[in-house]
């Protein structure tokens, strides 16, 4: 255009956000259309100084990649459902939870070194067993050392606009069979229902909408009235059986693409532009959009041929197929959510998050039963030109200081520091040693007893 669990057994991929009972896999496959492009092209139309507001938040994005490093953080989502009866509480947990799986959990199949930096087919991970791909392309394309895991999280509001206790979902009434893409599901006005304030806010409506549109979202630096993302409720996650016909999109990544569109990524084709760019350096330009299971190798018609990145959560294939972002994507998406981003207060409002009710990982286990005494261990960005940021985040260790210690490919300790950090918060820091030739090093963090590696190369 980032050792947790190693995955086995490809988890069946459809595992990634934990696979509901009751699935008929035998329902006719319907096709999945975003909206978001065509959305976009008409919002110019009619506000044409969306255009330079665009074109600052380029400039804004672009300067992050240089000098930004992506924080954790926590976005407010509230679901306006909008003549939609069947979707339970535990479909709104479900879909928290497919979010968070992609965004934020720790333990994504790409947090694990082995894994991502495995070149031979049958090489082993560290416990002897063979590794297995979830995707052919991760391996034999490199797709895997691409991959980052944003750590964005998604909860419900605390509270609501005037200060009054909230779960953060809405319901409206309405006798409208399917909604069109005119922005009137935006506005009680019009049979709709009215955004909490979009800066503080992420709005979600979910409501039927026409010819069969999975939803669509804006982008930033658009009209405020009409900021968030729309989603067809047949797309929504389901907690028990999914919607007839719509069995291969019930794992909740329709919503998960649509968020990074929200958070400013460009689908992976352009539809106004064929092999348009989507001013992401590590995604390869795709013709258009892939459906259905996204096998391998699918060679794209632009300039340099290059195998599409079919599992990237920017296309548009089965939720079983679609489960990665790129250090790039990353890095755009939290250009928006940093101090003057344009998304920026959303990360500053207040939010329930319920750890072992709607945030399980990929397991399907609550984040809550993960073993005490463990941490994760990434930096930022890798591959990177000599300058990165370690990132350490521990769970329940039983001390609360960690030495950080850098070896070169010889095995020889080049660099270390010792740091401090609060339980239960995330340790952030540059590094600081001596400028570094290209090559491969690794980096150990020790808390005690617990100990974490991770690779990180240097161009």
């Amino acid at each position: 255009m980032k050792n947790i669990l190693l995955f086995v057994a490809l988890l069946q991929v459809a595992n990634l956000c934990a696979q509901e009972p009751g699935v008929n896999t035998s329902t006719p496959v319907q096709e999945r259309i975003f909206g978001t492009q065509v959305y976009m092209t008409e919002l110019l139309k009619t506000n044409p100084e969306l255009r330079q507001s665009i074109s600052n938040n380029e400039v804004q994005t672009f300067n992050y990649r240089y000098s930004g490093t992506p924080d954790t953080v926590t976005i407010p989502v509230v679901f306006h459902l909008v003549g939609v009866s069947a979707i339970t509480p535990g479909d709104i947990l479900k879909q928290l939870e497919c979010l968070n799986n992609d965004f934020y959990t720790p333990r994504h199949p790409y947090t694990n070194e082995t894994y991502r930096f495995a070149l031979d087919a049958g090489a082993l991970d560290e416990t002897g067993k063979e590794i297995l791909f979830l995707h052919p392309a991760d391996q034999k394309q490199g797709f895997a050392q691409k991959a980052a895991l944003p750590m964005i999280r998604f909860c419900l509001p605390e509270s609501d606009p005037s200060g009054n206790p909230t779960n953060g979902i809405i319901q409206v009434a309405s006798d409208v069979a399917a909604w069109k893409m005119d922005n009137a599901l935006k506005s009680g006005d019009t049979g709709g229902s009215n955004p909490w304030p979009v800066t503080n806010y992420c709005n979600v409506w979910v409501a039927p909408l026409e010819n069969g549109l999975a939803g669509y979202a804006q982008m930033p630096g658009g009209p405020e009235l009409t900021d968030g993302i729309v989603l067809n409720s047949a797309f929504f996650a389901r907690a028990e059986k999914a919607v007839e016909g719509y069995d291969n999109y019930a794992l909740g990544r329709t919503l998960v693409h649509l968020m990074g569109s929200y958070l400013n990524l460009h689908e992976l084709w352009n539809e106004m532009e064929p092999c348009g760019d989507d001013y992401v350096d590590d995604t390869p330009i795709h013709n258009a959009p892939n459906h259905g299971k996204g096998q391998y190798m699918h060679v794209s018609v632009c300039d340099g041929n290059p195998v599409e990145m079919t599992m990237n959560l920017m296309d548009s294939g089965f939720d079983s197929t679609m489960y990665m972002f790129t250090h790039g994507q990353v890095f755009r998406m939290h250009a928006q959510l940093s101090e003057g981003g344009i998304r920026h207060k959303l990360t500053q409002t207040a939010v329930i998050c319920k750890d072992g009710e709607n945030i399980t990982d990929n397991n399907d286990r609550s984040i809550n039963d993960t073993p005490k005494g463990t941490m994760a261990l990434r930096i930022l960005p890798n591959p990177n030109a000599g300058a990165f940021t370690i990132e350490i985040i521990p769970t329940d260790l039983d001390q609360n200081t960690v030495r950080t210690e850098l070896y070169d490919n010889a095995g020889r300790l080049i660099w270390s520091t010792n740091s401090t950090f609060t339980p239960g918060n995330t340790l952030r820091f540059p590094f600081q040693g001596q400028r570094i030739a290209p090559g491969f090093y690794v980096v150990k963090a020790i808390a005690g007893t617990t100990v974490q590696t991770t690779q990180v190369v240097v161009r």
